[in-house]
């Protein structure tokens, strides 16, 4: 609570030996006017009603604290927590109504006939190679291609290449009919055949 402010002392209206307040006895001020008990009394209610008046200024422009409010929290988290949930079943639900349809495996038999497809481009191009320079290449990095997942081996007068496709081995050898190494793959992959 604040402390009141020192307010200067007034002179006695009656000097020091002169009548008491509330005494009936009246005595002329500097000015030439009679003060009696009914001034005094006066003057003593305005100082009251002053002091009163100094007091509720400083209650009413004192700062009223402010109530925290936990309607802003409340209604964040009511927002982010719906928002949060469905972020996740977004990115891990993958719906197709938004990222679209997924990518299906192709089916065994479509697999292996574009692996033997591959297999059978590939090995053109080592012949190529080896038309060119007279010797098959050392690795495939020599022809500047390759098939994920295919190993070549390469020996003096044959080469072969070898793969897995469902846990069967897949193996292409240059003197072996490529024909029957592709088989049914080229009618497979223009889907005439499943």
């Amino acid at each position: 609570m604040a402390e009141k402010p020192h307010r200067p002392t007034r002179p006695s209206q009656f000097g020091p030996g002169g009548p008491k307040p509330g005494s009936g006895a009246s005595q002329a001020s500097s000015t030439g006017q009679k003060t009696g008990p009914a001034d005094v009394e006066r003057a003593m209610a305005l100082a009251a009603v002053m002091d009163h008046a100094v007091k509720v200024q400083q209650e009413t422009s004192r700062p009223i604290p402010q109530r925290k409010s936990n309607a802003k929290v409340i209604l964040m988290t009511v927002i982010l927590i719906p928002l949060t949930a469905f972020a996740a079943y977004i990115w891990f639900g993958r719906p197709e109504l938004i990222w679209g349809p997924g990518v299906k495996p192709l089916p065994v038999a479509q697999a292996e006939a574009g692996l033997r497809w591959s297999m059978y481009l590939l090995a053109h191009r080592v012949e190529a190679y080896y038309r060119a320079h007279g010797e098959y290449p050392s690795s495939l990095k020599e022809i500047g291609d390759s098939v994920a997942g295919v190993a070549y081996f390469g020996m003096d007068s044959v080469f072969e290449l070898r793969a897995t496709e469902n846990g069967k081995p897949v193996i292409l050898r240059s003197d072996r009919d490529v024909d029957e190494f592709l088989g049914q793959s080229p009618l497979i992959i223009q889907r005439i055949i499943r």
